[in-house]
């Protein structure tokens, strides 16, 4: 289960050293802004790559309303039938009519599927990255986790955003929380507005 997981931090790592490079490298921005605005930039990424299915969900459901009074005459015109040939047919209309409209039932369906590996690996790799501990036995021989480089998890374990270090939480331990160089109170606070 770990090892399929752990499949998912590589796309998801890529990302966010791209951004993380473009913009501390390229636009001389400081490491730990670079960090915290790299998370954002996968989460652009990924909303940019899913537009055309946005697109073409938002035309299907516009479609749904167009079709909704042939498809509410179809189904008063086989409400009482049983017989199965009968059934059949009407599956038939149906999905004649939804080609004539250009609908896909099945367009909805693509974001989540998209999203929902990419929230896990973000998810995972930032777990992985701030709990040294869990990272054990998921990073590469040179340290390294996903395409980041050990220097890559260093940077990433040093980035504060208001003074408190980003991988901090508040269910962390107080000694991993003092490594980090910060408290419970002064995590606990910055969670609220997250």
């Amino acid at each position: 289960m770990w090892r399929m997981l752990e499949v998912l931090t590589y796309p998801v790592s890529a990302v966010i050293k791209l951004w993380h490079l473009l913009l501390h490298n390229v636009f001389g921005m400081d490491a730990s802004m670079a960090w915290i605005l790299a998370i954002v930039g996968l989460v652009v990424t990924v909303r940019t790559l899913l537009l055309p299915f946005f697109w073409a969900q938002k035309r299907s459901s516009r479609q749904t309303i167009l079709m909704r009074p042939e498809k509410q005459a179809l189904e008063e015109e086989y409400a009482d039938t049983t017989d199965p040939g009968a059934l059949y047919e009407k599956r038939q209309k149906t999905r004649e009519m939804h080609k004539r409209y250009g609908f896909n039932p099945l367009v909805g369906c693509v974001p989540p599927l998209v999203q929902i590996p990419i929230i896990i690996g973000l998810y995972r790799l930032l777990m992985w990255m701030s709990r040294p501990e869990m990272l054990a036995g998921h990073e590469r021989a040179d340290g390294g986790l996903g395409v980041l480089s050990e220097a890559d998890l260093v940077s990433f374990m040093q980035t504060e955003l208001f003074g408190v270090p980003v991988p901090a939480y508040v269910a962390m331990t107080e000694e991993r929380l003092a490594i980090l160089g910060t408290t419970a109170s002064e995590v606990t606070p910055w969670l609220l507005l997250l």
